[in-house]
């Protein structure tokens, strides 16, 4: 406001606000990347979160009989396998849960998921990589049934690990999508441009806190299953 003088009189913090608008082209870069970092581990947690309830937004389909048999019994046919009788999906050994990471791209980018090199634990862990089986399990898989699987089958039960074979007319198996990245993106997605924002501001000074519920960035696009002729049956694997 003008005194009687003519000179303006400014009040409140102007020397902090002035020493803040002059930094803010320095340290603003920064502050961006970092914030998007921080968001990257907010959604990571998000993921792991998905993994413990099985499911936010839509919750996985159990376990099927012919899989918890396996998780049970499959030690009677390889030592390596172990015995495991919980019955959560996608948790028997923890190998997927533990290779989710996050990993910068660049400024600002950061992958969160399965990186491609990850490693597999558990028997048969060279068969089948994890990436591979991540992304089975992301969106689910359906196998047309072989000779040598239905063979297989007949083994698995001959040896008590299942209660039996598969029937003649089941001709597919189907590994039901049990999302993770999509489901956890779908439930960070709710303010989350705020919640950037906030914590850029926060990175900056500007601000104290970030108000509950953080963000974190990345990932993923979505998959199709195909489905048997109207002649075939089909079974569940997952």
């Amino acid at each position: 406001m003008s005194n009687p003088a003519g000179r303006m009189i400014l009040k409140g913090d102007w020397r902090r606000s002035l020493k803040v608008v002059g930094q803010y082209g320095k340290h603003a870069k920064g502050a961006i990347d970092k914030a998007a970092f921080q968001e990257a581990l907010y959604y990571l947690q998000m993921v792991n979160k998905v993994f413990v309830k099985g499911g936010i937004t839509k919750k996985w389909p159990r376990l099927s009989k012919i899989t918890r048999d396996m998780r049970r019994n499959m030690s009677k046919v390889d030592s390596g396998a172990g015995s495991h009788k919980g019955t959560k999906p996608l948790m028997r050994s923890g190998s997927l849960r533990r290779s989710l990471n996050v990993k910068k791209q660049g400024y600002g980018t950061y992958f969160v998921g399965v990186h491609r090199t990850a490693k597999r634990g558990g028997y048969n862990a060279k068969a089948y990589p994890l990436v591979n089986i991540a992304a089975v399990h992301e969106y689910g898989q359906t196998i047309v049934v072989t000779r040598k699987m239905r063979g297989y089958f007949r083994y698995l039960a001959a040896k008590g690990v299942i209660k039996a074979p598969l029937k003649k007319s089941t001709r597919v198996l189907i590994i039901p999508q049990r999302s993770y990245l999509n489901d956890a993106m779908d439930a960070w997605k709710g303010g989350h441009e705020t919640r950037l924002l906030q914590r850029v501001a926060q990175n900056m000074g500007l601000i104290k806190g970030v108000s509950s519920g953080a963000t974190t960035g990345s990932t993923s696009s979505g998959g199709a299953r195909g489905s048997g002729g109207s002649s075939t049956s089909s079974g569940s694997i997952g």
